[in-house]
C-alpha cells in the first residue's frame, strides 16, 4: 500500500465567525490577527479558526490542532479524521466557543498531521491586554 503526501496548509486565520451556506461553501466574518482581551482563566471568549488544505484527492489524513499559549502551555484539538475531495481540496472550521484567555502574547495553532511530531504550519493570533474602566 502507498502512502499518500502530507497534506499541505493553503491558508488559515482565526476569525469572528464562519459558517458554511446552503452550497457548503465556508463563509468567512472579520479575520483576526490581534484582539483585545482581559487575561482571566474564567472568561472566555468566542471565535473562530478557519482552514484550507491541499492534499491528494479522496485521501484520509488525521489532524491534530495544538492551542498553544504565549507561556508554552498547549491544548490539543482533535484528533479530526479528514478527507479530501476528489479535486484535493478540504476546508474546516473549528469554533473555539468560550475559549480561555488565561494571558496574553501570541497564541499558536499548530497543524500535525498523523502523528507527525513537527508542525507542518502555524498559525498566530496575537492577544493584547484590555482594560476595563470601572471609574463609571
Amino acid at each position: 500500500m502507498q502512502k499518500s503526501k502530507m497534506p499541505r496548509v493553503e491558508w488559515a486565520f482565526f476569525c469572528e465567525r464562519a459558517e458554511r451556506d446552503e452550497g457548503n461553501f465556508l463563509n468567512i466574518t472579520k479575520l483576526l490577527h490581534t484582539i483585545q482581551a482581559i487575561a482571566n482563566p474564567d472568561i472566555g471568549i468566542n471565535f473562530d479558526f478557519v482552514f484550507g488544505l491541499d492534499g491528494e484527492p479522496l485521501s484520509k489524513h488525521r489532524l491534530e490542532l495544538k492551542v498553544v499559549r504565549p507561556s508554552g502551555h498547549f491544548k490539543v484539538l482533535g484528533p479530526l479524521e479528514i478527507q479530501f475531495n476528489a479535486s484535493g481540496f478540504f476546508d474546516g472550521n473549528v469554533e473555539m466557543k468560550g475559549m480561555p484567555i488565561a494571558e496574553t502574547g501570541d497564541y499558536r495553532m499548530e497543524f500535525r498531521f498523523d502523528g507527525e511530531s513537527t508542525p507542518s504550519h502555524v498559525a498566530t493570533l496575537r492577544v493584547l491586554p484590555a482594560h476595563l474602566d470601572v471609574s463609571r
